[in-house]
């Protein structure tokens, strides 16, 4: 795990996962702007009048470690539909984790609340905060292989997961263990 055909394998996963916590310079966003995942315009949200919950792609969007400014919002590439294009504001990006996964939990409670069974039983919500807060630096490689396949299937909690700080550095201090010259930008120009 964590070699390149790895990395190649799942590369969806691991280019978002670098995409939000990579500290990219905007030439290198610039040059990486097809390659890397640029995210949602905004945060997920639970439109009630549709009865839907659209759920917030996350990518270079929570990126916090990167200067946004004029030539980097120039570059925008979010994807925006027409009813989150009602809650975007560029000048919040980057977009707050931790906004995101209380949005993530409100999102699932005001559906099961708006969509309960006729006995009134509400389903046990999953605890996406711990899943954001937890501290990954004893996690097992086994457990990171659950999380990028987890992730292929569409799981939402492992939004909180790939927005944790912990979770990259271990990633990355992994990958780093097992190719001591490994760059993120030398992984996305092979993916150009």
């Amino acid at each position: 795990m964590f070699h390149s055909d790895h990395l190649f394998k799942y590369r969806a996963f691991y280019v978002t996962l670098f995409s939000i916590h990579h500290p990219f310079t905007v030439n290198e966003i610039s040059k990486y702007s097809d390659v890397i995942s640029w995210g949602s315009c905004t945060y997920s949200i639970y439109e009630s009048s549709y009865n839907q919950t659209l759920f917030c792609n996350v990518g270079l969007n929570f990126n916090k470690n990167i200067a946004w400014n004029t030539k980097l919002r120039s570059l925008d590439k979010l994807s925006c539909n027409h009813l989150q294009a009602v809650y975007y504001d560029e000048t919040e990006l980057p977009l707050s984790a931790e906004k995101e996964v209380y949005m993530i939990t409100d999102c699932l409670m005001s559906y099961f609340c708006n969509n309960r069974d006729p006995q009134n039983k509400y389903p046990e919500l999953p605890d996406i905060q711990s899943w954001f807060e937890k501290d990954y630096s004893k996690t097992i490689t086994e457990e990171v292989q659950n999380y990028i396949e987890d992730y292929e299937r569409g799981h939402l909690y492992i939004n909180a997961v790939l927005l944790s700080e912990s979770f990259y550095n271990f990633v990355l201090s992994q990958i780093l263990i097992r190719n001591k010259k490994f760059r993120v930008t030398s992984f996305l120009d092979l993916l150009e």
